[in-house]
């Protein structure tokens, strides 16, 4: 049986670096003429085992993607947790330093406070120690200073001097005061008779203009009838 030529033989394999045929197919060699069918690959043997072969080697390529398809998600979840661990370690050291910076500030109140509670023990000290010293010159103030029993008399003497002549002083305020309130009264005693005063005065001078509008009304009305009457009469 012939072979003829045909367009089908004419399709071209993928190459080796593209992974989709098998090593023994990749590597044949193009069939140039009808004499090297003997040496041709089982695949350009008969169209249908040709196109077998195409179907396989389109299977395999499906497979292939398909278990890439596959790789390609797990390498994602495990950059995923690549990533996630990164983070982790991160915020883990953050926090690490954060808790350092804490622990060396308490250091440094602490030492701040030692310091300060130490001077004010040397303060406290030093003043204890001005206490005792101005307590002992006191005591020797005093022992010198310490009067006799007479002079001791004489100081409660003038002392009850001093206090009678300031109960005095104030017994003769008081009276001063007591005065002083009497005159206010009387002035205003007097300032309400004053003003008593004025009023009848005031009432008088009225009753007084009262009376004369009175009269100058009678005296009016009087003339007036002595014309009317001597109009009467002429």
């Amino acid at each position: 049986m012939a072979h003829h030529p045909d367009p089908f033989f004419r399709f071209s394999p993928p190459t080796p670096s593209e992974g989709l045929l098998e090593p023994d197919v990749a590597a044949a060699p193009a069939i140039s003429s009808a004499g090297e069918a003997a040496r041709a690959p089982p695949c350009a043997s008969h169209a249908t085992a040709y196109a077998q072969c195409i179907t396989r080697t389109l299977g395999q390529q499906q497979q292939q993607q398909q278990q890439q398809q596959q790789q390609q998600p797990l390498e994602q979840q495990q950059q995923q947790v690549r990533e996630q661990q990164l983070r982790l370690e991160k915020q883990q050291n953050q926090v690490c330093a954060e808790t350092l910076q804490l622990l060396e500030q308490q250091q440094q109140k602490e030492g701040r406070q030692q310091q300060q509670q130490q001077q004010q023990q040397r303060q406290l000290q030093a003043a204890s120690d001005d206490f005792e010293v101005c307590h002992e010159s006191l005591e020797q103030l005093t022992v010198e200073l310490l009067p006799s029993p007479w002079q001791q008399i004489q100081q409660q003497q003038m002392q009850q001097q001093i206090q009678q002549q300031m109960q005095q002083q104030i017994q003769q305020q008081q009276m001063q005061q007591q005065m002083q309130q009497q005159i206010q009264q009387q002035i205003q005693q007097q300032q309400i008779q004053q003003q008593m005063q004025q009023q009848i005065q005031q009432q008088i001078q009225q009753q007084q203009i009262q009376q004369q509008q009175m009269q100058q009304q009678q005296i009016q009305q009087q003339m007036q009838q002595m014309q009317q009457q001597q109009q009467m009469q002429h």
